[in-house]
């Protein structure tokens, strides 16, 4: 089965990278901040956005590269058998899995529209006269309110 690709009207290439600088961003905020500042939120939600803007697999890649970031974090600040190391770990995998998850929605949600668009244009071939060629004027063709993109009614 073919994969829905999602589109933006943001530019492709900014929104592609956000969920990383993301990642970036919140390892240099926890490493540069006193320790009861941590960028794991940025962490966290670099994955809930790579669900919503990205494919499936770089959605994946996305989460687990944020997982082993919020990882190392704790490990390198002494906190990874404390609560608040937990507490970090946990945040960013449920994160991930609502990234996932947002990710799969889209995605059906995709198909669907894919599914009933190809309905609605086999039934627009189906019941409207198709074009004349490019070389050969239209007579008395007039579209039906301005919005029809395929063929024309004749009056």
């Amino acid at each position: 089965m073919d994969e829905v690709r999602m589109t933006t009207p943001w530019p492709n290439a900014l929104v592609r990278w956000v969920p990383a600088v993301m990642i970036v961003g919140g390892v240099v905020f926890d490493l540069v901040t006193p320790n009861p500042y941590t960028g794991d939120t940025m962490l966290a939600g670099a994955c809930v956005l790579a669900g919503a803007i990205q494919s499936a697999r770089i959605a994946i890649l996305t989460c687990l590269v944020s997982l082993a970031g919020v990882l190392a974090l704790t490990i390198h600040s002494g906190i990874i058998r404390q609560g608040a190391g937990t507490a970090e770990i946990i945040n960013v995998v449920l994160s991930g899995v609502i990234g996932l998850a947002v990710n799969q929605a889209l995605t059906r949600s995709g198909r669907r529209l894919a599914t009933v668009r190809d309905v609605a244009e086999s039934a627009q071939r189906a019941l409207l006269p198709d074009p004349p060629p490019p070389d050969r004027p239209a007579r008395h063709r007039r579209p039906v309110r301005g919005r029809a993109e395929r063929g024309a009614d004749r009056r």
